[in-house]
């Protein structure tokens, strides 16, 4: 080798030429393993070979290039840098890692100092907010910032993501916005939506920026595409802003804004409005309006520990807003919608509670309402002792100035009409309002049903009570009270009436009790409580007033209720076989079993005195099942008046079932009304007037979820008519949930019954809706999904 070269034939020439040869070695070893010139990176160079280029000031490496600086690593066949400027350059199969994540490309210039790099043809796949970003060219311009021309960006795979949102050029801003120029959403490869200007949200805390959309197919609204806007207006305050395409129905705007101004005021607003074009297409709902819309408002307000109140406002345009515009089967069934503001004040002997409630009737294209209790007032004394003697006593007051649109409940009352079947007018209130809806050109059925109720109530019932200890396992309870009603009607001409009675009421309690062995170290208690109890109020002439609720039926009782109430009880101490356990863990204690058997025996009747027999059993041996049954035996009638069954059935996020039983012989009128949150409920005189030809209930419901992956999840809910043997309402639900998109499928077959306030009557129809929806998601978009929840919920 040495020979091809005459100047180095001399010994003492390549002696000299070698050492010097090592020297550069050594130099350019040192200068790549110590800090640079300017205050920087360290930076380390590996490879099968490399020299430095003398022109250039450059030290190139070549083959198997390992090139490390702080935390970036990068790995290349060939690379150049330069130690004055910290300026490099990587090409082919380059890949390059920091703590922002991992890029392949097949060039790369960058700075070492400045930490700012270009990469040419690159995938980067970003492992702190968890996406993968594509383009032509990349540029690193800042911590977590980029600029990327023709490229896109997904939330969704690192292979081959199902959705992308691509453009022409594309800004990263420290990992929280992606700004788009020219935006192309596809999906599956296919380019299914477009936009000029795009920007898309990407850190995991509260940011604005668009949600993925929504889109959907059903029977009821035909397709639907929803798309949202989140805007985050501070830390304690966001807003949704939400547009819905229906094909079948237009377009459906909505706002959502929620807010926590500090730990005790919190809540949330919301609005939906929609042009509906296709509001009469059921015949039952002809001249509803087409503008329709929903608003509600939930909010919470604690002053302290005892003062609070809150607003809780839900209204709808019309009365099958809901039924129109929601796929829950609760909407569906939902009678009523129900506002109320609400103001508590506790003490500690005492509470006060001012609630105005505002009800609407749903299911009819009526804008009137037909109950209102404007406001409800009421100051409770819970049983407390009178100074230092064995006396109690305890008061009940409230005030309540109330309106009822329809009047059905009062005139059908056994108390006050005296012809239930033609609806005849008996009240001096309904007699009034009935005189005045015939002067205005109502006919006489008409203004009969549209008839109501209005006035003031005010409610006393003060008590005083008495136990006394007959024996050691025997308490005798005594206590006598007044219940008075004062009434103040306006259409009346006697505008107050009063009806008031003394009530008493004598308890006989007993409680026993004995410990079985269970297990090893459990224990079984059954306990046995046996109770006695008469009451007493007697009969008063009736009076011409109002049935508005249950404190306006003072009835006459003469009755004896004997109970029997069996509790099982098991506790299990921990195994101490090997000594005492540390921490002393407390008793692992369950109430397997109950039994409470009630029987009444009424006084006021002369035959049959013996009247009802009671039950309730529940069982829960497990976490695994609950069941739980109660009925009611008719002794006159010699036949179950009532028997409900529910069982539960839950094992752990796999499987569960629900299993139901409602049998009811015949509802009674003043029962058959909507559900309503307190004590006040409304009830349309449609209502009622089904009632009188209904034979009760009798119905099977179950629902049955099993969740085989944690992708795949199903649903099946159904309610089965046992008298009629139809399945009067099935849903089916079916989902598959992956990390960034989802699919599922709702299957709807339920009987949407109205009534057609043109011929008077009820009309059923069946429907059947089914609903598709995908939904494109990504790792944050659970985070905005909680985010609604919360608004929801305060």
């Amino acid at each position: 080798m040495w020979r091809s070269f005459r100047p180095f034939q001399d010994g003492l020439v390549r002696r000299i030429f070698l050492l010097w040869i090592a020297c550069v070695v050594c130099l350019v070893s040192t200068d790549l393993r110590a800090e640079s010139r300017k205050e920087g990176e360290r930076v380390a160079i590996d490879a099968d070979s490399f020299h430095f280029d003398q022109e250039r000031k450059l030290f190139v490496a070549l083959g198997n290039v390992h090139f490390q600086s702080g935390s970036m690593n990068m790995t290349c066949d060939y690379a150049e840098y330069s130690d004055e400027t910290g300026e490099y350059t990587a090409v082919g199969n380059v890949v390059f890692k920091d703590d922002e994540g991992t890029v392949l490309c097949e060039r790369v210039e960058g700075n070492v100092l400045t930490h700012q790099a270009k990469f040419y043809r690159a995938v980067l796949d970003n492992v702190v907010k968890e996406y993968l970003l594509k383009g032509d060219r990349i540029d690193k311009v800042g911590e977590e910032t980029y600029r990327v021309t023709k490229g896109s960006i997904s939330e969704c795979g690192k292979t081959h993501p199902l959705w992308e949102i691509g453009g022409r050029h594309m800004l990263i801003e420290k990992g929280e916005y992606v700004r788009v120029k020219h935006m192309t959403l596809r999906i599956g490869g296919v380019p299914l939506f477009y936009s000029p200007y795009f920007l898309y949200p990407l850190k995991t805390t509260r940011q604005s920026g668009f949600l993925p959309p929504l889109i959907g197919e059903g029977g009821r609204n035909g397709s639907s595409v929803k798309l949202d806007y989140f805007q985050a207006i501070d830390t304690n305050r966001d807003a949704t802003l939400t547009y819905e395409y229906l094909a079948d129905n237009g377009n459906r705007f909505g706002l959502e804004y929620r807010y926590a101004l500090s730990q005790k005021i919190r809540g949330a607003f919301f609005g939906r409005y929609i042009h509906d074009r296709n509001a009469d297409r059921e015949g039952s709902r002809i001249g509803m309006n087409e503008d329709r819309w929903e608003t509600g408002w939930t909010h919470y307000h604690n002053l302290d520990d005892r003062l609070y109140g809150g607003i809780f406002m839900d209204v709808f345009s019309d009365g099958f807003y809901p039924s129109d515009f929601s796929p829950s089967s609760e909407a569906r069934v939902r009678n009523n919608g129900q506002s109320d503001l609400t103001v508590v004040r506790r003490w500690d002997g005492a509470n006060a509670t001012a609630d105005f409630r505002y009800y609407q009737e749903l299911g009819t294209r009526h804008k009137t309402t037909s109950l209102q209790s404007l406001p409800e007032l009421r100051y409770d004394i819970p049983a407390r002792r009178a100074g230092r003697s064995n006396w109690f006593y305890s008061l009940d007051t409230s005030f309540i100035n109330f309106y009822r649109k329809d009047g059905y409940h009062t005139v059908l009352s056994d108390r006050i009409s005296s012809d239930t079947e033609t609806l005849q007018p008996v009240t001096s209130d309904q007699k009034a309002n009935l005189k005045i809806l015939k002067s205005s050109g109502f006919e006489d059925a008409t203004a009969l049903r549209y008839q109501g109720l209005k006035g003031g109530r005010l409610h006393l019932d003060p008590t005083l009570s008495l136990p006394l200890d007959l024996a050691s396992f025997a308490v005798l309870t005594s206590s006598v009270g007044y219940q008075e009603n004062l009434y103040n009607r306006g259409v009346a001409k006697d505008h107050a009436v009063d009806e008031g009675v003394l009530h008493a009421r004598f308890d006989l309690d007993s409680r026993f009790y004995h410990d079985f062995s269970w297990g090893r170290t459990g224990t079984l208690r059954h306990i046995v409580e046996p109770k006695i109890s008469y009451l007493y109020r007697p009969e008063k002439g009736a009076a011409d007033i109002p049935v508005y609720d249950e404190l306006d039926r003072i009835d006459p009782v003469n009755e004896i209720h004997f109970s029997l109430f069996n509790r099982l009880l098991t506790s299990r101490e921990p195994d101490r076989k090997n000594g005492k356990v540390e921490g002393d863990p407390p008793a692992d204690r369950r109430e397997i079993a109950t039994l409470k058997l009630d029987a009444l025996y009424n006084r006021r009747r002369r035959a049959d005195r013996l009247q009802t027999l009671t039950g309730e059993f529940n069982l829960n041996l497990s976490d695994l099942y609950y069941l739980e049954i109660n009925s009611i035996y008719d002794f006159p009638e010699h036949e179950f008046a009532s028997l409900n069954l529910d069982f539960k059935f839950h094992l752990r996020d796999l499987f569960s079932l629900q299993v139901g039983r409602r049998f009811t012989r015949r509802i009674p009128i003043d029962t058959n009304r909507p559900t309503g949150g307190g004590r006040l409920r409304t009830v349309g005189g449609n209502d009622v007037l089904s009632g009188l030809k209904n034979d009760g209930i009798s119905f099977w419901t179950a629902h049955m979820n099993w969740t085989p992956t944690k992708a795949v999840s199903m649903g099946l809910s159904g309610y089965f008519n046992a008298r009629e043997k139809t399945g009067d309402d099935t849903s089916f639900h079916l989902s598959y949930e992956k990390k960034c998109w989802g699919l599922s499928l709702s299957v709807d077959r339920f009987d949407d019954t109205i009534f057609n306030d043109h011929t008077g009557k009820y009309e059923i129809n069946r429907v059947n809706e089914v609903y598709l929806y995908f939904t494109i998601k990504s790792v944050r978009l659970k985070f905005y999904e909680n985010i609604a929840g919360i608004g929801k919920v305060l």
